[in-house]
């Protein structure tokens, strides 16, 4: 009689000393197995943690290169606020160094002007200077009450003051000594 490819006959020679064989023998190779796993579970949970602490690492690295680029983003949109501050302090500088030359221009040619007549040269006012005179006179006509006659006349007065050649006599005041 046969089942699934074994023999009765085959079953009825199993001795007690086979028996003990095949269990000793299975036993080994149990044993083998077993230390085999434990060998590879060993590797493998070194290979693990070998893993994780590289994980690990990579994991600080990327954290600290991304404080890195937020730092340099911070510091470049600084420089960019800096940047602009410093154009238009320079706009604003350009605009006043416009201003000033054009009132040194009109300071330089009152100047002129009022040289010629102390040298009693007959000079006629500059056009900036009648400009500028007409202008304020639209604004204020109480601000610029003068008349071309009495500020020749306050000119000549200042002049003859100048051509006098008598010594004044100046008054001593008391003052404290230091």
């Amino acid at each position: 009689m046969w089942w699934k490819g074994i023999s009765f006959s085959d079953m009825m020679y199993v001795t007690k000393r086979n028996m003990d064989k095949a269990v000793t023998n299975l036993t080994v190779h149990l044993t083998q197995v077993l230390d085999v796993l434990a060998s590879a579970k060993k590797h493998l949970t070194q290979r693990i943690h070998c893993v994780d602490d590289q994980v690990k690492l990579q994991i600080e690295l990327s954290r600290k290169t991304g404080e890195k680029v937020d730092n340099g983003q911070r510091e470049l949109y600084q420089v960019g606020c800096n940047v602009a501050d410093i154009q238009s302090i320079v706009y604003s500088l350009e605009g006043k160094m416009e201003d000033l030359e054009k009132k040194k221009n009109f300071a330089n040619v009152g100047v002129a002007y009022l040289i010629n007549f102390a040298n009693g040269e007959r000079a006629i006012m500059p056009d900036i200077l009648q400009e500028r005179t007409q202008l304020l006179e639209n604004l204020n006509p109480c601000m610029l009450a003068i008349q071309e006659d009495k500020f020749l006349t306050g000119l000549k007065g200042l002049m003859d003051d100048l051509g006098d050649d008598k010594p004044r006599h100046l008054t001593r005041t008391a003052s404290a000594r230091c």
